[in-house]
């Protein structure tokens, strides 16, 4: 557990760095986290994605892999809120790619 805020500044700049930040069973002995950031326009942090797995998986050479699909979710999920993909009518309520749902008729 990070306890000084010198140890603190330079953890998030290591995860600026690198693009991912780790939980090394610093809640739950037995766990670790990986999480990623989600951007929006600018690439402004607007969330974070994260999974939780036993450390034996770490133990065993897993990490890697698993950083990377987190990593991955969370570049998709940042692309789906990429101002370019945003409804032609410009309103911004409704993701290009949501509408419409289905090529049903839909309510006026």
């Amino acid at each position: 557990t990070i306890t000084s805020r010198t140890r603190l500044v330079a953890e998030l700049a290591k995860v600026r760095e690198q693009g991912y930040a780790l939980d090394r069973e610093e809640i739950t002995r037995g766990l670790m986290c990986v999480a990623a950031p989600i951007t929006g326009f600018g690439e402004a942090v607007i969330g974070a994605i994260s999974t939780t797995f036993p450390t034996y998986i770490a133990a065993e050479g897993g990490l890697d892999a698993l950083v990377q699909v987190v990593r991955a979710c969370a570049a998709r999920i940042s692309g789906e809120a990429d101002p370019s993909r945003l409804a032609a009518d410009g309103d911004g309520d409704e993701p290009a790619a949501a509408w419409p749902a289905t090529d049903a008729p839909t309510a006026p």
